[in-house]
Order: structure tokens, then C-alpha cells, then sequence
């Protein structure tokens, strides 16, 4: 039987018709069941951390922390959402995570007393906190001229002093008066003289905020030993919520020191790094 090529064209349709109805059903309950993840998938940030605020204020502490950390992971972190996390752990009992993230929030944002508040009352919950050694008061001072603005801020700082800083100069070049070529040539000198302290601070803060190789422990408790090793000496026992700066590490352990100056290690596992 020969077939006519517009014969042979409807025949090729009706097959891949038919084809396409079988791969239709077949895939059919594979949707349906994917659904559900295709939705969730496609949510924006801000329906989720909107649904995390509701979840939130509905008591439902342990959505909220899970959709919290599903913006975070997807890399939109910021201080408002670091602050609601640190809110939500507190409410779940779990201190070292909260303190862990009201301190990411007091990095993006070293000046909002909210923050700065919360951090007091969740540090207040450390049993047995250790002491903390007096600092030298010119590195004091210099943390806490930092800690007025972040890295972005005194940034900005250090970029409004240089343009008066120039504009200052170009007074100075193309003024008319000596008078004016005279306040023109103080306004810059002295402008981008002051502009080295921000720009030095913005500095600073961009590294810190980087890599501030501070650490809190989330485990409940934890000994400090001396060598890292499970049979070595423990030199102290720690708290959950306690915080640490990171010196070193070897084979799954954290080499830590204490803020009243005690060195030891630490198993990797315990502590999470701000």
C-alpha cells in the first residue's frame, strides 16, 4: 500500500499526537507532586521572609527560622534578616544561634540600638560567661569608632570629604580673589587630611565584616582542651552562646581564644563563625 505524502504527514501527526497524550499521562503525577517545590521554588525573598514575618507573629517559631534560613542560604543575607533570625532562635531556646545571628546583625550594622539591644539581653543568658581582659584603650577606641558605622558608611564618609576636599582645590586653582584661593586651598588640604580617618575605618570594617574570625559555641557545653585531641586535658568547660576568636585549625579542631585570654581548642562542629 503506498502512502501519498499528505497522508504520511497526517499519519506522523496522529503518532506524535498519540505519543504526546501517553507522555502527558505518564508525567502527570510527577507534577502534581512536584507542584508544591516548583511553588516554593518560585517565591521571591520577600514572600518568604513576609510569610516568616507572619509565621512569626503567629507564634510558629520553628517556620519562621525555616524560612529565615532558606533566604539566607540563597545568599540575601542583611541585618533584618540576621535580627529575625537572632529573635527566632531566642523564642526557640536556642541561644548560641540566637547570639550567633544578632552578632552578623551587629556587623552589617554596628549602630542600630535594636540590635545592640537583644544581643545585651541574649548574652545575659550565658551561664557562666567568662571575664573579659581590659583592652589597650587605643585599640578600644579604635572598635569603637568603628563599631558607629559600617564599612559602607564610612565609606561614604571618606567619598564626601574627598569631593569637598577637590572641589576645595579647584577654588583654589581657578578663584578669583586671593581670598578665596587662600579658603579654597584650607578647605581641601584639611578635607582630604580628615578624609584618611573614614577611609581607614571603612577599611577596617570591610575586612572585619569579611572574615571576623570570632566564633560562638552552639553546642550547651563544650570543654576547652588543651591539645586537639578527646583524650588531651580539659583546661575549662564552656557555654553555649559563648564567644571566641578563631586562631587556628587542625584535623576537625578549632584552635579558640577566650575573651579573658585563655587559648585552647575546640572541636569544628561546636562553633559556627560569625
Amino acid at each position: 500500500m503506498k502512502i501519498n505524502l499528505s497522508e504520511s504527514l497526517k499519519l506522523s501527526e496522529r503518532c506524535a499526537s498519540t505519543t504526546f497524550i501517553t507522555m502527558k499521562k505518564a508525567l502527570f503525577p510527577i507534577l502534581i507532586f512536584l507542584f508544591p517545590a516548583f511553588c516554593a521554588f518560585a517565591e521571591t525573598p520577600e514572600q518568604r521572609f513576609q510569610a516568616a514575618n507572619e509565621a512569626f507573629s503567629k507564634n510558629d517559631f520553628e517556620r519562621a527560622a525555616q524560612l529565615y534560613e532558606s533566604i539566607a542560604k540563597s545568599g540575601n543575607r542583611s541585618a533584618e534578616l540576621e535580627y529575625n533570625l537572632g529573635n527566632t532562635y531566642f523564642r526557640l531556646g536556642e541561644l548560641g544561634l540566637a547570639i550567633l545571628h544578632f552578632e552578623r546583625a551587629a556587623l552589617l550594622q554596628p549602630a542600630d540600638a535594636d540590635i545592640r539591644h537583644n544581643l545585651q539581653i541574649a548574652r545575659s543568658q550565658i551561664k557562666e560567661d567568662v571575664a573579659t581582659l581590659p583592652e589597650f584603650f587605643l585599640a578600644k577606641g579604635w572598635k569603637t569608632l568603628r563599631r558607629l558605622a559600617s564599612s559602607g558608611g564610612w565609606g561614604g564618609a571618606a567619598l564626601t570629604l574627598w569631593w569637598v576636599g577637590f572641589a576645595g582645590f579647584a577654588v583654589w586653582l581657578l578663584g578669583k580673589s586671593r581670598q578665596q584661593k587662600k579658603r579654597g586651598f584650607l578647605v581641601g588640604a584639611v578635607c582630604l587630611a580628615l578624609s584618611l580617618l573614614p577611609f581607614s575605618l571603612a577599611m577596617s570594617s570591610l575586612s572585619f565584616e569579611k572574615n571576623s574570625r570570632q566564633a560562638i559555641l552552639l553546642e550547651e557545653t563544650a570543654p576547652l582542651r588543651n591539645a586537639p585531641d578527646e583524650a588531651s586535658a580539659e583546661v575549662l568547660l564552656l557555654h553555649e552562646g559563648m564567644k571566641m576568636e578563631l586562631l587556628d585549625e587542625l584535623g576537625g579542631w578549632q584552635k579558640v581564644q577566650l575573651n579573658n585570654g585563655e587559648v585552647g581548642w575546640l572541636p569544628a562542629k561546636t562553633v559556627e563563625q560569625i
